[in-house]
């Protein structure tokens, strides 16, 4: 099993191995900012989740990524964020007892006749204050 942490500009390979998921990342070609995009969003969501905000007050999103390993029987779980505090955050969210719960429950409810591994991606909200992350919340899941 493996995981990777930072981004796409970290890891150029992360945009090859996400490039057939619903949740991506881009660098968008004039100039707009970092990315997560929403390649089929469902009836709410936006096309896209970018950094909004100030340097003091702002919100930052970071996508994880559950998905089948290179091997078998092998995952691979891949953090990402916009920034650099979303990374860390999402990275923590997902190890906190009240993080795994809610994602647990968020999967359950998305495929209620799920056996076996989970395979998801999800984007996840993250408050900055004074660049220091604050919470993070789900805001868009997928059960692949």
């Amino acid at each position: 099993n493996h995981i990777l942490l930072g981004g796409d500009g970290e890891n150029h390979w992360v945009d090859l191995i996400l490039d057939r998921y619903p949740f991506r990342l881009v660098n968008l070609v004039d100039s707009t900012p970092r990315s997560i995009i929403n390649a089929v969003p469902k009836a709410g969501e936006p096309r896209a989740y970018a950094v909004v905000g100030s340097d003091e007050v702002r919100e930052e999103y970071a996508l994880i990524s559950m998905i089948p390993g290179v091997a078998a029987n092998q995952e691979l779980l891949i953090i990402c964020g916009l920034k650099s505090p979303a990374t860390p955050l999402a990275t923590e969210y997902q190890t906190t007892e009240a993080g795994r719960v809610q994602l647990l429950k968020l999967l359950r409810e998305a495929a209620p006749k799920h056996t076996g591994a989970w395979n998801f991606q999800t984007v996840v909200k993250v408050d900055v204050r004074d660049k220091v992350p604050t919470s993070a919340t789900i805001v868009a899941l997928r059960v692949l």
